[in-house]
């Protein structure tokens, strides 16, 4: 997209971002995040779920619980990856808390 000179909008940078997740590739993911916050995107959905559920699956549990806490809204979708991220890596407890 950078060498045609199109800039990516909310949800293909969310959709990079699902990809790093399902690949666990965080230092790739944390390269997208730098890039959301130089374009300008904030935490809204749905950046701020994808972010967070690709904190949490590759085990960064601070961060993605970081980017959970300041997402100025959440669904649904954003709950459901910060608990399964909490539960998937050995804070089941700290997830059935939140709920």
């Amino acid at each position: 997209m950078d060498m045609e000179g199109i800039w990516p909008n909310e949800l293909t940078l969310a959709s990079v971002i699902r990809a790093c997740s399902s690949l666990a590739a965080l230092e790739q993911g944390k390269q997208i995040h730098a890039r959301t916050i130089k374009l300008g995107f904030g935490l809204e959905i749905p950046i701020g779920s994808a972010l967070s559920t690709m904190y949490a699956k590759c085990a960064d549990l601070e961060d993605g619980s970081l980017i959970f806490r300041r997402m100025p809204c959440r669904d649904v979708v954003s709950w459901n990856s910060m608990i399964s991220g909490l539960s998937q890596n050995g804070c089941g407890k700290e997830g059935l808390e939140s709920v």
